[in-house]
């Protein structure tokens, strides 16, 4: 088999190998398209019930609020009758999202037990409703995954219909090339005609293009190939490429660096396009390369990164060694802190906390350190005297210089605040900050309880 008919055979097999590439993109690309919809209707339904649970949410504070007047309050009719019309509608939705019955469930077993209060203990009441809100954020956060993954279907689609796009614009290319007549492989054509097609053509375009016959002769040049190099089209014809563009010295032609007919360096780059399938020629693209070309790309340091993203936490973050001293920590941390961020360094977690949190906070450390994870809550000092809650996970790290700690904290004084805000309307009323018959009917209970399990007798007096 001659050199020719080798590279016609290559020519065949990257044919068929484009072919089958292509073909793999539109398949992956409609099978991508097919998926799509149900994930977007999915989307759809789940912002529908972000909407209605945020209707629910509302409706449930003002039933609890209304609730320090009694069952038999207007307020809180008018409360619980709104709440029902929304368990109605997340009723009808939980058909759809299995997620939504606990919760469901939950509420309207408040809003039956708050309905016939003082049969019902108020903290049975409150447990429930504080249920009801944890319940209500998890499907809250799955709803807000599944209208994630609808944008990122959105993405998707967008990204398969341009796939599809190219695919059938490299088909209509390739259709195009094949359906043109080669005029370098019809040497019955008329050669001055071919000429000046040539010229107009390589005319035409901005880029130094040359065309070289198979023994690498310049047969054509455009204008910008004639700026670029020095030579004029007619100096250059039957002139070897190696002439025309021979290497700098101490550099091979491969590295492009060359020199133009002054002897002065260019710096270029060479693409070799093949004209025809049985060799008939070879079209030569140059291109002038700047040194901003061959820079290297600028890399950020892992240091560097890793500092950033932990300063990017939102809630607290520290490392510790096996003495459970800082070895780490990020900036909220040490703007919470009341010890400057040079005695941090060093520094035992357990002097950050409160007294009456360092007990517990050991333990958990040191539960952490010997198991390999702890979950809990910590009362840590402020700047002024005062006091930050936050709930944080422990994980124990290998390194080498031996186990560490990684804490990540975020803040629920706000969360904390909310409860006690609950208990407060639960057991105070609103306008007089007295507490109310919910909070009379809870103490004469415990009373009960403690006089029967002691055996000691009480008595209620009204003054």
């Amino acid at each position: 088999m001659t050199q020719s008919e080798q590279g016609t055979t290559g020519r065949r097999y990257a044919r068929l190998g484009g072919f089958l590439i292509l073909s793999l993109v539109a398949f992956f690309a409609t099978l991508t398209l097919a998926q799509i919809p149900a994930r977007l209707q999915a989307g759809e339904t789940a912002a529908s019930l972000l909407v209605s649970l945020q209707t629910t949410h509302a409706a449930m504070w003002v039933a609890q609020a209304a609730t320090a007047g009694g069952p038999d309050s207007a307020d809180f009719r008018r409360a619980a009758g709104r709440l029902e019309r929304a368990l109605q509608a997340n009723e009808a939705q939980s058909e759809q999202t299995p997620h939504l019955r606990p919760f469901v469930r939950t509420l309207r077993d408040w809003l039956h037990q708050a309905g016939s209060a003082p049969a019902t203990p108020a903290s049975s009441l409150t447990t429930l409703f504080l249920q009801a809100l944890r319940q209500l954020d998890a499907s809250r956060g799955l709803l807000r995954a599944q209208t994630a993954t609808a944008d990122l279907a959105t993405l998707q689609l967008r990204s398969a219909l341009i796939a599809l796009l190219v695919v059938l614009s490299l088909l209509g290319f390739r259709v195009l090339q094949w359906r043109r007549t080669p005029l370098l492989a019809t040497p019955q054509g008329d050669e001055r005609q071919l000429a000046s097609a040539l010229e107009i053509t390589l005319g035409a375009s901005d880029e130094a293009l040359l065309i070289a016959d198979p023994d690498d002769r310049i047969q054509h040049m455009n204008t910008a190939a004639e700026a670029l190099t020095g030579w004029t089209a007619d100096s250059a014809q039957g002139r070897h490429r190696g002439e025309i563009l021979p290497p700098a010295e101490g550099a091979t032609e491969d590295a492009g660096q060359v020199l133009d007919r002054q002897g002065r360096p260019l710096r270029l780059t060479q693409e070799d396009i093949p004209l025809g399938e049985r060799g008939q020629g070879r079209l030569l693209r140059l291109r002038r390369t700047t040194p901003e070309d061959n820079e290297p790309a600028l890399s950020l340091d892992p240091q560097t990164l890793s500092g950033r993203l932990i300063d990017a936490l939102p809630g607290i973050f520290f490392l510790l060694d096996d003495q459970l001293r800082l070895r780490r920590w990020n900036r909220h941390l040490a703007r919470l802190s009341d010890h400057p961020s040079q005695t941090l360094a060093g520094m035992p977690l357990v002097a950050l906390c409160s007294e009456e949190t360092r007990p517990s906070c050991l333990r958990q450390l040191q539960q952490a350190l010997h198991t390999g994870s702890a979950t809990g809550e910590i009362r840590l000092l402020a700047r002024g005297g005062g006091m930050a809650s936050f709930e944080f996970s422990l994980s124990r790290l290998q390194t080498a210089q031996g186990p560490c700690l990684m804490g990540i904290g975020h803040d629920i004084g706000e969360r904390q605040r909310a409860e006690a805000r609950i208990e407060r309307l639960a057991y105070f009323d609103p306008l007089t900050n007295l507490p109310n018959r919910r909070m009379l009917i809870n103490r004469l209970e415990h009373e009960i309880r403690a006089a029967r399990r002691h055996a000691h007798y009480g008595a209620l007096l009204f003054l």
